[in-house]
């Protein structure tokens, strides 16, 4: 090989992201092959690729999480209308599941998807995905039951495919960006 073909190779790796020849990675003359001069190493580097991809994806961990504590007051409030109010089973749910949804619109909107233009639409788009959200969720458990499991492990298998369903269509249609009329 030329040197002009070694530079270019050169080049294409730098580019690339490739590590440096074995001569620029040597360690002050100890014959250590290791990058000494970068404080990210092993351990430390997987941690940083961990944190590098929840920053990628900030949006899907906020939607995450907004969606945990959604559920987590659905349920205890369900629980506290139902054992400790002694509402209806019916009536319980009826208030703990909207509850839930207005807080997952309301801190998505503010706080994740940044969005505070056509509330009402971005509301009626929010409650149908769920409603989406809820019969998909329906279906994984009657598979379920059908396959021989019972509705609780249906239950926990339906979460899953319900999160990724409704994260794609809020992230695309409810809390999409609208572009300035020109």
């Amino acid at each position: 090989m030329t040197d002009a073909t070694l530079n270019d190779l050169h080049a294409e790796l730098s580019k690339s992201g490739a590590q440096q020849p074995l001569a620029e990675r040597e360690n002050s003359g100890r014959g250590n092959t290791f990058n000494t001069s970068d404080p990210t190493d092993g351990v430390q580097q997987s941690g940083h690729g961990i944190i590098a991809l929840m920053k990628r994806h900030e949006t899907l961990v906020k939607y995450f999480v907004i969606g945990c504590t959604a559920s987590a007051i659905d349920v205890l409030l369900f629980l506290i209308l139902y054992n400790v109010v002694g509402t209806s089973a019916l009536v319980a749910h009826s208030i703990s599941v909207p509850t839930s949804v207005l807080f997952s619109f309301f801190v998505n909107t503010r706080h994740n998807f940044k969005t505070n233009d056509y509330l009402a639409l971005r509301l009626a788009s929010f409650v149908i995905v769920c409603g989406i959200g809820y019969v998909a969720g329906y279906g994984v458990i009657y598979a379920a039951q059908a396959m021989g499991l019972d509705a609780n492990a249906g239950k926990i298998l339906s979460l899953p495919f319900v999160f990724v369903v409704q994260y794609i269509l809020n992230s695309r249609i409810t809390f999409r960006k609208f572009e300035a009329a020109a």
